[in-house]
């Protein structure tokens, strides 16, 4: 009797290699549409972080929060939880900050000894943020940034602005509005912080 028709190893392997780079695809569709997803979270939270600060200044008589170190979360940590804040000095991320709009979803990837978030933009005067500050400091709240993506930690500066987003990082203005930037041009690179990106003297 005659073989009932049937596929040959050929096109078996024609189909499970077929298969196989749909499957990469979806895959690597997967990924992509995940990493936005966290790209677009940390956006969220630096929106929010901007919203709460310029809250805080409103409410200490135009003043901003401490900028200088991790000193802007403890000010502005009432704002977002009531559980009692503990100041963190360890490399590894924070632990409280877990979950808050304080961590960047894609903090865990970095791979310094030291592992921090986000910065604060404590060169918006020239004594470095030490002192908090009066929000008039700010001439151009469109150009001037106040925090970003941030490397080993909360103190920002061009060594630690953090292109953690497919090389890009998040920044928060001080009018609110936030962009994706990579870490380029004259205005973001300028290590004399005169440039209206860091400081709108």
């Amino acid at each position: 009797m005659p073989r009932p028709p049937g596929f040959t190893l050929v096109e078996l392997l024609a189909v499970i290699g077929i298969v196989g780079i749909l499957a990469a695809l979806v895959m690597m569709s997967v990924g992509n549409a995940r990493r936005s997803a966290r790209t677009l979270k940390c956006g969220g939270n630096l929106r929010q972080i901007a919203q709460i600060t310029l809250l805080y200044t409103s409410e200490h008589r135009n003043t901003l929060p401490r900028l200088y170190a991790a000193n802007w979360v403890a000010d502005l940590w009432p704002y977002i939880d009531n559980r009692t804040y503990v100041p963190f000095y360890t490399n590894d991320l924070p632990a409280i900050l877990a979950g808050t709009i304080f961590e960047c979803p894609d903090a865990d990837l970095d791979t310094t000894s030291v592992k921090r978030s986000y910065g604060a933009n404590l060169q918006i005067a020239a004594n470095g943020g030490s002192t908090a500050l009066p929000l008039s400091t700010v001439s151009s709240p469109a150009a001037t940034v106040m925090f970003t993506d941030s490397l080993a930690t909360s103190s920002l500066s061009v060594t630690a602005l953090n292109p953690r987003h497919n090389q890009k990082f998040n920044a928060v203005f001080f009018d609110g509005h936030v962009k994706l930037l990579p870490k380029s041009g004259n205005d973001i690179l300028d290590t004399s912080y005169r440039s209206a990106f860091w400081r709108s003297q």
